[in-house]
């Protein structure tokens, strides 16, 4: 955001070529921020007691259900509820009885299965939209989840 209001300034100070345009875009970007960190601020109330407030923990649900590719960090979760990291780590695992890695793990496995199930996108695919950083990493933690590779969980499903 700081460096598009030097742009502004920039072009109020100098006018360049189609210097309307780029005004006009910047301030849709800088309204558009503005919105941004507004709708964070309040849908993401800070806990007055250090707790894990019931809209911030289902909003951090929703947003590792919700979400393909890879899952924010812990430290971009606990940003989002005004806690420091280690604080988050400690009231999500009091609020859902799980660590964090472990829940977000699980819901990557279920949405995997669900996928693999749905959809006929190659093993490689669904384990990048499911937030695995490689095919290899993801076969191995659906091996241990299930006892199976996600090619034999496909077939064993659709002999049934």
């Amino acid at each position: 955001m700081q460096i598009a209001v030097q742009r502004l300034r920039q072009e109020a100070l100098a006018p360049s070529f189609a210097s309307e345009l780029q005004v006009e875009c910047t301030l849709i970007f800088l309204a558009a921020q503005l919105k941004r960190k507004m709708d964070n601020h309040q849908s993401f109330e800070p806990s007055d007691q250090g707790s894990l407030s019931g809209a911030g923990l289902q909003s951090i649900i929703e947003r590792i259900h919700d979400e393909d590719g890879p899952t924010p960090s812990v430290k971009e979760f606990a940003t989002m509820v005004t806690m420091s990291a280690p604080v988050f780590s400690l009231k999500f695992r009091e609020a859902t009885g799980q660590t964090l890695r472990h829940y977000v793990t699980t819901a990557k496995l279920e949405k995997a299965k669900r996928l693999l199930l749905e959809e006929a996108d190659m093993v490689k695919q669904i384990a990048y939209r499911c937030g695995f950083t490689s095919a290899a990493a993801f076969s191995t933690s659906f091996r241990q989840e299930t006892g199976m590779t996600p090619t034999e969980f496909r077939e064993a499903v659709r002999i049934r």
